[in-house]
């Protein structure tokens, strides 16, 4: 009878923290889309929610009454603090532990020196979370800025740079939390480096621009929804890890898609599928304030001199608010896989198959705006869009601007824009001799690019990285 009780207790916990994860999968799922559907900008963007969340649930474990019972409610978090420290020390681990591909999360907490953190809140950080405590000098403005600096690149392999800046300490910061998130992966299916070729990419129905495409046929889990107005197709990494992109079938389709985000982001049904992909190289680099998207979904106590009690984290209630809560993103897509990373702060101040296929194969040619996700079986790890472009590997910089083309690639660029003067008017014989003078000079590059490959070995892959951080800052109330 022993025997029995010790495994249906087990079996119990098992399942418990299974539902747990559940719901906190299903709350990033959720956080995913409203995030998405706030940043209203029309250029390319990548962000973390996973990276969010950590940091944001590393806040929670310090937040007590009504600010963390808020806190739980608007990111649909496990109901109690326990719950989800449970749930986390469990999944970070796990992610971590796959050798196919090099996953690593950090969190770390610094705090103004002789400013006291709660020992019990200590604790949960470095047990749960593994974050690291030091003590920094705010107030020595330059020097702070390089430390936590130094470590967000550090633990994003260099991916992600200065994401503080000397402006956001004052004399008011108490305590500054950083969650960084490096993803590396191979895809299983890699696309050949000889296929890849220019295409045009259709940012609208009337702009378009050369990028370098990526081609590969073989089978992948493959999705259409006909009220959506989309196809879904999952790209698998080396490991427990995929990407999805998300494909309007109309080329100015993007902005009803986004509208309709709570549809975009969960695992449709999809089935296996002979699929000719074609996809674009593309780097994005992203720096976003999530304050005002948090309160949009209901965060709004810890923001809040008035209301907010961050007294688990240090001092009384009132004391510590939440001023800032910014992530900075990087990705990194083409032909042998992704690198990705993230880094999210919160700064807290003092408030002021073998067979040939019967059917054809499906077509899936990402030749206009696209979303995409990085996802760890259905926890999104990043989310993004693309709606610019990459030119020879270089991309829209935020203002649209393209920089660091070779004397070639600026040749080829203008000839794509005389190109395109000639066939708005109408100027047949031009548009011939131009069409001629491209051919040949982007297949001179393409052979000098392939040689260069060769003699210097290089090889790619799919990177992502993210790094969030929380600013608080309190009132010292006559306190040091």
């Amino acid at each position: 009878m022993k025997c029995k009780t010790v495994i249906f207790l087990l079996l119990q916990v098992t399942l418990t923290l299974s539902n747990q994860l559940q719901i906190f999968t299903s709350g990033n799922n959720y956080l995913t889309s409203s995030i998405y559907r706030h940043i209203t900008t029309t250029k390319d963007f990548v962000i973390s929610p996973f990276s969010l969340e950590v940091i944001l649930a590393l806040t929670q474990s310090g937040a007590k009454g009504l600010t963390g019972e808020q806190l739980r409610k608007a990111l649909r978090f496990p109901t109690s603090k326990s719950k989800i420290e449970r749930v986390l020390s469990n999944l970070l681990p796990t992610l971590e532990q796959n050798k196919d591909y090099s996953l690593h999360i950090a969190n770390k907490i610094y705090v103004r020196n002789n400013f006291q953190i709660d020992p019990a809140f200590r604790k949960v950080a470095q047990q749960v979370y593994k974050s690291d405590v030091e003590n920094v000098d705010f107030s020595r403005k330059n020097e702070a800025m390089q430390i936590m600096n130094n470590w967000v690149a550090n633990r994003t392999n260099q991916k992600i740079q200065n994401l503080i800046d000397g402006q956001s300490l004052t004399s008011r910061t108490r305590a500054v939390l950083i969650n960084a998130l490096y993803f590396q992966g191979n895809w299983s299916i890699p696309f050949d480096s000889y296929l890849t070729s220019k295409r045009d990419f259709y940012r609208t129905a009337t702009d378009v621009v050369a990028v370098d495409m990526m081609s590969v046929r073989d089978e992948f889990n493959y999705y259409e929804d006909a009220n959506l107005g989309a196809k879904f197709l999952e790209l698998p990494f080396d490991g427990d890890m995929s990407m999805v992109v998300v494909l309007p079938h109309k080329t100015e389709g993007l902005a009803a898609l986004e509208k309709r985000s709570e549809n975009v982001f969960f695992s449709p049904r999809f089935t296996p599928e002979t699929v000719r992909v074609k996809l674009p190289k593309f780097k994005i680099e992203t720096q976003l304030d999530f304050q005002e998207s948090l309160k949009n979904i209901g965060v709004t106590r810890i923001f809040d001199q008035g209301d907010v009690d961050l007294s688990g984290i240090a001092g009384v209630k009132g004391e510590l608010v939440v001023n800032k809560v910014v992530q900075k993103s990087f990705i990194e897509v083409n032909e042998q896989g992704v690198e990705a990373a993230a880094a999210t702060y919160v700064d807290a101040i003092v408030p002021l198959g073998g067979n040939m296929p019967v059917d054809p194969p499906k077509e899936f040619v990402a030749d206009h705006p696209f979303i995409f996700f990085i996802k760890f079986k259905d926890l999104i790890l990043f989310a993004g869009k693309h709606p610019y472009y990459c030119l020879f590997g270089v991309c829209a910089n935020g203002t649209g601007s393209i920089t660091k083309l070779t004397p070639e690639e600026r040749v080829i660029l203008d000839l794509r824009q005389q190109l395109l003067e000639a066939k708005v008017n109408e100027a047949k014989k031009q548009f011939e001799v131009l069409q001629v003078q491209l051919n040949a000079t982007e297949k001179a590059l393409m052979i000098s690019k392939a040689i260069a490959r060769r003699v210097t070995g290089v090889h790619t892959s799919c990177l992502g990285v993210n790094q969030g951080i929380i600013y608080t800052h309190g009132v010292d109330h006559g306190r040091t």
